[in-house]
């Protein structure tokens, strides 16, 4: 598995946003199984079960997304600023998600 220095965003991004979006790391509920986003280093990797894990990269603050797949995640944070949940959108569905862990 590779590694890089940061985060890969979209351009425009600043590193207070790379920095933001580390703290989503966990595991997320979804009806058909379980998603799970890990830190290497400042790069965040997601796996779903069943399939290989992949990188993912950040848009913003509460948004990700992969390159592999049209696919996003939108974070939702708790009065804490914790994240609490997220909505994943793919293929014309909108999915949410609850953080178990």
């Amino acid at each position: 598995m590779d590694t890089v220095d940061q985060v890969q965003v979209k351009d425009g991004v600043d590193q207070d946003t790379v920095d933001a979006v580390q703290t989503v790391g966990g595991k997320y509920k979804y009806g058909f199984g379980q998603l799970t986003i890990r830190r290497d280093g400042d790069q965040l990797f997601a796996k779903m079960t069943g399939q290989p894990e992949h990188k993912l990269f950040a848009e913003s603050e509460t948004k990700l997304f992969w390159r592999v797949v049209n696919a996003q995640l939108e974070f939702e944070l708790d009065d804490d600023g914790k994240v609490s949940s997220a909505t994943h959108y793919q293929a014309g569905q909108k999915i949410a998600v609850k953080k178990i862990e």
